[in-house]
């Protein structure tokens, strides 16, 4: 299994940790709303910005989230085309 898979399924375990304790807090807390997923959606910033070429960066990021609810960026810092 390469490294970036592995990495991937951590922050899959960590999202998987962070809903089961969403949901514990929904039972005491329900008006406490997320649009948090235990699925989550991977891209990296280029692909969202070629994806989204005519938004900001703040609305790339509205977007693919409203779309997938749990999204994990890769490749933050690095150089993008535009």
């Amino acid at each position: 299994m390469s490294h970036t898979l592995i990495e991937m399924e951590s922050i899959k375990n960590i999202v998987k940790a962070i809903v089961f304790t969403k949901r514990k807090v929904n039972l005491r807390y329900p008006q406490f709303k997320t649009n948090l997923k235990e699925d989550v959606y991977f891209i990296t910033t280029q692909e969202l910005e070629d994806r989204f070429s005519d938004k900001t960066p703040k609305e790339h990021e509205a977007l693919i989230a409203k779309e997938y609810g749990t999204v994990f960026f890769m490749k933050i810092g690095e150089k993008l085309k535009n």
